[in-house]
């Protein structure tokens, strides 16, 4: 629900434009409704980052202490695991909220620099791809941390490697089988 009235404003000012020959859904806000300029763009700093770093904080924060009672081998690792995951959660999504934010002083006219402008507009359409990286990051960070998936990893690879090595070892004959080939032993043509 309540993401659904988040998002109410960046569908009422979204429209499709033509930019550069391709086109591109763009937020567009006519003169006199740049408070819902502002309004979204600091929506996206607390909802997109303020929010869950502290959602992120407080909960792995209580799962350190209870961890610190506990006297598994596994303790560490599983500490690590939490401050890699907070610490790239920061790295890839606190440079896109900062710019942003920097965008809204410009929009304010706080900032009121062409080159700066300019190099905004470029940090955030970077800033940006970077952050939406972290999505695909996340279940690749939980993954290689997992026990049983470098289990199974390992458990591929070398299923891969003794095929490759008896394949390798199968090939070195001049024959091929004809099986190999698609062939049976009754199709061959003398």
């Amino acid at each position: 629900m309540m993401v659904g009235l988040a998002a109410i404003p960046n569908m009422a000012f979204t429209q499709e434009v033509e930019i550069e020959q391709s086109l591109k859904c763009v937020p567009k806000y006519l003169p006199g409704q740049e408070t819902w300029r502002f309004f979204t763009q600091f929506e996206v700093n607390i909802l997109g980052l303020l929010i869950p770093l502290s959602i992120l904080i407080y909960c792995y924060s209580h799962i350190l202490k209870n961890l610190q009672s506990c006297k598994n081998r596994n303790k560490i690792k599983a500490i690590k695991l939490i401050f890699i995951i907070v610490v790239i959660f920061f790295l890839f999504w606190a440079p896109f909220n900062i710019v942003l934010f920097l965008d809204s002083l410009q929009n304010l006219h706080i900032i009121n620099n062409c080159e700066t402008s300019q190099r905004l507009a470029l940090a955030l359409q970077l800033t940006e791809s970077i952050s939406f990286i972290h999505c695909c990051l996340n279940p690749v960070i939980y993954a290689f941390a997992g026990e049983m998936f470098k289990a199974h990893l390992k458990k591929i690879f070398q299923t891969c490697i003794r095929r490759i090595s008896s394949s390798n070892s199968a090939n070195h004959s001049h024959s091929l089988p004809t099986q190999v080939l698609g062939y049976s032993d009754s199709d061959r043509v003398l």
